[in-house]
Protein backbone atom coordinates (compact mmCIF):
# COMPACT_ATOMS: atom_id res chain seq x y z
CA UNK A 1 0.00 0.00 0.00
CA UNK A 2 2.71 2.40 0.81
CA UNK A 3 4.23 1.79 -2.67
CA UNK A 4 1.16 2.83 -4.35
CA UNK A 5 1.24 5.74 -2.55
CA UNK A 6 4.80 6.58 -3.23
CA UNK A 7 4.05 5.86 -6.98
CA UNK A 8 0.89 8.03 -6.79
CA UNK A 9 2.80 10.77 -5.18
CA UNK A 10 5.72 10.56 -7.00
CA UNK A 11 3.99 10.91 -10.01
CA UNK A 12 1.40 14.07 -8.94
CA UNK A 13 4.54 15.88 -8.21
CA UNK A 14 6.55 15.54 -11.29
CA UNK A 15 3.32 15.86 -13.34
CA UNK A 16 2.49 19.36 -11.46
CA UNK A 17 5.79 20.42 -11.95
CA UNK A 18 5.72 20.15 -15.93
CA UNK A 19 2.17 21.88 -15.55
CA UNK A 20 3.71 24.61 -13.30
CA UNK A 21 6.94 25.50 -15.05
CA UNK A 22 6.18 24.55 -18.77
CA UNK A 23 2.73 23.84 -20.15
CA UNK A 24 1.44 27.27 -18.27
CA UNK A 25 4.03 29.06 -19.26
CA UNK A 26 4.27 30.38 -22.79
CA UNK A 27 7.82 30.79 -23.31
CA UNK A 28 8.86 27.42 -21.67
CA UNK A 29 5.97 25.66 -23.84
CA UNK A 30 7.69 27.78 -26.64
CA UNK A 31 11.12 26.16 -25.58
CA UNK A 32 10.14 22.75 -25.88
CA UNK A 33 9.99 22.76 -29.73
CA UNK A 34 13.67 22.31 -29.40
CA UNK A 35 13.71 19.57 -26.13
CA UNK A 36 15.56 16.39 -26.68
CA UNK A 37 12.42 14.07 -24.96
CA UNK A 38 9.89 16.00 -27.63
CA UNK A 39 12.38 15.43 -30.73
CA UNK A 40 12.81 11.83 -29.37
CA UNK A 41 8.47 11.42 -29.10
CA UNK A 42 8.27 12.80 -32.66
CA UNK A 43 11.10 10.35 -34.07
CA UNK A 44 9.51 7.49 -32.07
CA UNK A 45 6.10 8.21 -33.08
CA UNK A 46 6.40 9.37 -36.50
CA UNK A 47 4.20 12.71 -35.43
CA UNK A 48 4.45 15.46 -37.51
CA UNK A 49 4.15 18.38 -35.01
CA UNK A 50 2.77 20.89 -37.40
CA UNK A 51 -1.02 19.18 -37.41
CA UNK A 52 -1.16 18.53 -33.56
CA UNK A 53 -1.49 20.94 -31.18
CA UNK A 54 1.95 21.77 -29.53
CA UNK A 55 0.64 22.66 -25.61
CA UNK A 56 -1.97 18.76 -26.19
CA UNK A 57 1.30 17.03 -26.73
CA UNK A 58 3.40 18.71 -24.27
CA UNK A 59 0.71 17.59 -21.68
CA UNK A 60 1.25 13.94 -23.30
CA UNK A 61 4.73 13.91 -23.12
CA UNK A 62 4.26 15.06 -19.28
CA UNK A 63 1.82 12.55 -18.57
CA UNK A 64 3.97 10.42 -19.79
CA UNK A 65 6.88 11.47 -18.22
CA UNK A 66 5.61 11.60 -14.67
CA UNK A 67 5.20 7.84 -15.26
CA UNK A 68 8.28 7.09 -16.07
CA UNK A 69 9.70 8.62 -13.17
CA UNK A 70 7.17 7.27 -10.77
CA UNK A 71 7.58 3.47 -12.43
CA UNK A 72 11.47 3.75 -11.81
CA UNK A 73 11.49 5.72 -8.39
CA UNK A 74 9.09 2.92 -7.21
CA UNK A 75 11.11 0.10 -8.62
CA UNK A 76 14.32 1.37 -6.88
CA UNK A 77 12.36 1.62 -3.55
CA UNK A 78 11.61 -1.91 -3.96
CA UNK A 79 14.58 -3.06 -4.61
CA UNK A 80 15.25 -1.87 -0.68
CA UNK A 81 13.55 -4.43 0.50
CA UNK A 82 16.03 -7.01 -1.06
CA UNK A 83 19.32 -5.28 -0.70
CA UNK A 84 20.61 -4.52 3.09
CA UNK A 85 23.92 -2.89 2.52
CA UNK A 86 23.52 0.80 1.27
CA UNK A 87 26.21 1.14 -0.88
CA UNK A 88 25.52 -2.23 -2.45
CA UNK A 89 21.85 -0.62 -3.58
CA UNK A 90 23.08 2.20 -4.29
CA UNK A 91 24.84 0.62 -7.03
CA UNK A 92 22.26 -2.25 -7.59
CA UNK A 93 19.70 0.98 -7.88
CA UNK A 94 21.79 3.00 -10.44
CA UNK A 95 22.41 -0.03 -12.61
CA UNK A 96 18.76 -1.20 -12.03
CA UNK A 97 17.48 2.51 -12.94
CA UNK A 98 19.35 2.34 -16.09
CA UNK A 99 18.32 -0.79 -17.24
CA UNK A 100 14.64 -0.38 -16.39
CA UNK A 101 14.71 3.22 -17.71
CA UNK A 102 15.74 2.85 -21.79
CA UNK A 103 12.60 0.20 -22.63
CA UNK A 104 10.25 2.40 -20.21
CA UNK A 105 10.81 5.35 -22.10
CA UNK A 106 10.44 3.80 -25.59
CA UNK A 107 7.41 1.74 -24.83
CA UNK A 108 5.46 5.11 -22.82
CA UNK A 109 6.46 7.28 -25.79
CA UNK A 110 5.14 4.21 -28.28
CA UNK A 111 1.57 4.60 -26.58
CA UNK A 112 1.76 8.36 -26.45
CA UNK A 113 2.49 8.56 -29.93
CA UNK A 114 -0.56 6.17 -30.73
CA UNK A 115 -2.91 8.28 -28.44
CA UNK A 116 -1.86 11.51 -30.18
CA UNK A 117 -2.17 10.18 -33.38
CA UNK A 118 -5.77 8.23 -32.69
CA UNK A 119 -6.79 12.12 -31.14
CA UNK A 120 -6.11 13.30 -35.25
Amino acid sequence: MSLLLFFLASFIIVFESYNLFVIRKENALIKMKDSKELKLLLKIGKIDLRKKDLKKVVRSLAIGNSFIVAVTATLVILLKNYIDNFYLWLIATALFGFIILIPLIIFTYKVISKIIEKEG
